[in-house]
């Protein structure tokens, strides 16, 4: 590694490294005999060297009416980076208080149209433990195909589900097909009904919808997850199983 580019690894611009060589090199000199010196146009070499003077690496003296510069010893520049070290360490604490909240903070993603929605469905059939409650009516009609490959999943992988479903006629039957060991289902008494499905798995919760606009929003985040899992245990505690329901009629 050359000298100069030592110095841009430090953090100078290629032509602040151009022209503080220069000066090392030349001692108090002119703008003039810096500019021939870098091999940098004077108007350049002008901006240049006042940006490195701001920054403590030049000094500049007035002798005979001229303006001269002179590059500070090396060491400044050590010292420069140690300062620049002490202020960040400083900052630290700041610095990864604001990442710890950035991590809490939940993440919020916006899925369109029927391919984002069969996206999350896919994604959310792969967690071995899901938690619905909606109607299925709309997602049947709209992906019999997944709906079906997802029946025959959770049988063979023994997925671990729990289903809040409405009345509709197309829940009911969904409902006494899925019923199992591992698949739980009960059914909200009316006039209570979802218009959308939801979905918790892991830390996210799902929220689609499948009837005329597309559209899914996935939340992740452990708060709003276990949240939401409270929530689906109170409504559990109120909704009927299919026998409970079928004596109820």
């Amino acid at each position: 590694m050359t000298i100069e580019e030592t110095l841009i690894k430090f953090g100078l611009e290629p032509k602040e490294a151009m022209i503080y060589l220069a000066c090392l090199e030349l001692g108090p000199a002119t703008v003039l005999q810096i500019s021939k010196k870098a091999g940098i146009k004077r108007p350049t070499a002008y901006l240049v060297l006042d940006s490195l003077a701001d920054k403590g690496y030049l000094s500049k003296t007035q002798k005979q009416k001229k303006l001269l510069y002179s590059a500070e010893k090396p060491e400044t520049l050590l010292h420069t980076l140690r300062a620049k070290e002490e202020t960040l360490r400083e900052a630290l604490p700041m610095l990864e208080a604001m990442m710890a909240t950035a991590k809490e903070r939940p993440k919020i993603t916006i899925f369109e149209g029927k391919e984002g929605v069969w996206r999350v469905y896919t994604e959310i059939f792969a967690s071995p433990e899901i938690i619905f409650f909606g109607s299925i009516k709309d997602i049947l009609r709209c992906f019999p195909d997944l709906i079906a490959s997802f029946k025959k999943i959770v049988k063979i992988k023994n997925q671990r589900v729990r289903d809040l479903l409405t009345t509709h006629r197309d829940d009911l039957t969904y409902a006494r097909e899925c019923v199992s060991e591992t698949y739980e289902v009960r059914i909200v008494p009316l006039p209570l009904n979802f218009s959308i499905d939801c979905a918790i798995y892991g830390n996210k919760v799902a929220i689609l919808a499948a009837k005329k606009d597309f559209f899914a929003v996935v939340v992740e985040s452990q708060d709003v997850a276990d949240s939401f899992r409270s929530l689906h245990a109170l409504a559990w505690q109120s909704a009927k199983t299919l026998d409970e329901l079928e004596k109820w009629v």
